[in-house]
């Protein structure tokens, strides 16, 4: 496969994240993915994978850890998803020497892999893909099976020092979960997919134990409802397993916070962490670190040697686009894929706490197959003007009175005073679309960007 011939190769397999309305829970099963690791000689055997499960905070807390371990002197390997411009976006070695210099080709992370990269490792897994696509009694192999499995054999090629993953969907039959982890992370549950992995978050929280496997795993559970605390709490009882309960261990305060970051102390029952500075903002944010945090404190607790100055550095220095991104100053435009209604319950409260009376025009943009109703109910109470947009995507909703992203940028930024807040949001397609234009200034359709 020559260079630059990744995409239609990758096109060729049924893409639940695109397609998501014709889904069903009958899709998911990890027999594929097992089959085809076994085929290319079991690369997940032996990794330290720091596995995270979760609705809201999820990709947040996989870069944290992964840059805080890149600072303690270690190579990991990330994946996460969505992606913003690029599939290879999903797949990231960071290591202990590497710098930030953004590499030709403009990728937002100059780790990711690279298409020669990528085109090398798509043609050494190939043989092994059609075997299994061709047993009668696999079914359809994925684009989330094969890039799962491409990424972990990535990873061991490069012989990674951690793997950190982050799940597509649910967990229990997540691609990802055909791995075993040393530490096993839950962000915080709320209802989301619900077609698919339950009517209740009881229900989604028994798909998203489903990563916690076996008794030598550690458990941190972030923040919960009690009915989400009761499901995690009696699946680690399965296994004899004393989770780390962040909400109950630990305490942060707030110093400082603008649109750039914030500082805050934290404190944990191994350590003091004092005036930790982070580039991401929000309450939620300050939660994601002490969730991170402590999965680093289990790994400590394992025998790893991880500073207290590799966490205060790998916090101060992490890069995680589209998480109230500022994208524009004169006036202040905001990025924020929201793309459910809890995540726009956390971003309604994130911009009340810093912005409080400030004029807000909002550009939103939702997905046909999320609560659009409640997304709109939570967001339009810090809102003076609401600009609906549609981005170019099979799964973009067609709201009434909607604009292509690049109009409703257009008018937002007529109706903007210079004190003005524009705050971009709904979906990671509009901000993926709004993203190009305001930093890139890109304009021209671009391949299609995917969400879980």
């Amino acid at each position: 496969m020559g260079t630059l011939a990744s995409q239609p190769y990758l096109d060729s397999f049924i893409n639940h994240e695109i397609h998501l309305g014709q889904v069903q829970p009958s899709n998911f099963r990890l027999d594929r993915v097992q089959q085809l690791l076994k085929e290319i000689g079991n690369p997940q055997e032996g990794l330290k994978v720091v596995h995270v499960a979760g609705t809201k905070g999820k990709g947040s807390v996989c870069a944290i850890i992964s840059n805080i371990l890149r600072h303690a002197g270690h190579t990991v390997g990330l994946y996460t998803s969505p992606h913003i411009n690029n599939y290879r976006e999903r797949i990231r070695v960071l290591e202990p020497t590497q710098t930030l210099e953004v590499r030709a080709g403009g990728d937002i992370f100059p780790d990711c892999i690279s298409e020669q990269e990528l085109c090398a490792a798509i043609d050494e897994i190939k043989p092994a893909v059609e075997k299994v696509q061709a047993c009668a009694d696999s079914g359809s192999i994925s684009f989330f099976e094969v890039y799962t499995v491409l990424a972990i054999y990535y990873f061991r090629k490069r012989s990674v020092d951690f793997v950190v993953l982050e799940t597509g969907m649910g967990g229990r039959l997540d691609a990802t979960n055909t791995v075993e982890s040393i530490i096993a992370v839950i962000t915080p549950i709320s209802l989301e997919h619900t077609r698919i992995l339950g009517a209740t978050t009881a229900e989604i929280a028994e798909e998203k134990a489903g990563i916690i496997k076996n008794s030598k795993q550690k458990v941190v559970i972030a923040p919960q409802t009690p009915e989400v605390k009761d499901v995690l709490g009696k699946r680690c009882q399965t296994f004899h397993i004393e989770p780390l309960h962040v909400e109950s261990t630990v305490t942060y305060n707030k110093i400082s916070q603008n649109i750039d970051g914030q500082t805050f102390d934290l404190t944990t029952a191994r350590a003091a962490y004092k005036r930790i500075s982070l580039p991401l903002i929000g309450k939620h944010q300050r939660e994601n670190a002490a969730t991170s945090i402590c999965a680093i404190e289990c790994l400590q607790s394992a025998g790893y040697k991880i500073s207290a100055e590799a966490i205060r550095t790998g916090c101060e220095n992490i890069f995680w686009p589209g998480r109230l991104e500022v994208a524009g100053r004169d006036p202040v435009v905001l990025l924020d894929g929201a793309h459910n209604p809890a995540s726009a319950k956390v971003l309604s409260e994130t911009v009340r706490e810093i912005f409080g009376g400030k004029k807000i025009i909002l550009v939103l943009g939702v997905s046909k197959d999320k609560n659009k109703d409640a997304i709109y109910e939570e967001l339009r109470n810090i809102s003076r003007e609401i600009i609906l947009t549609k981005a170019n995507h099979p799964r973009a909703a067609a709201l009434d009175g909607a604009v292509d992203v690049a109009a409703a940028l257009k008018r937002a930024k007529r109706a903007a005073s210079s004190s003005d807040i524009i705050l971009v949001t709904g979906s990671i397609f509009v901000v993926s679309e709004a993203r190009d234009i305001l930093l890139n200034g890109k304009r021209e359709d671009r391949k299609l960007k995917i969400e879980c």
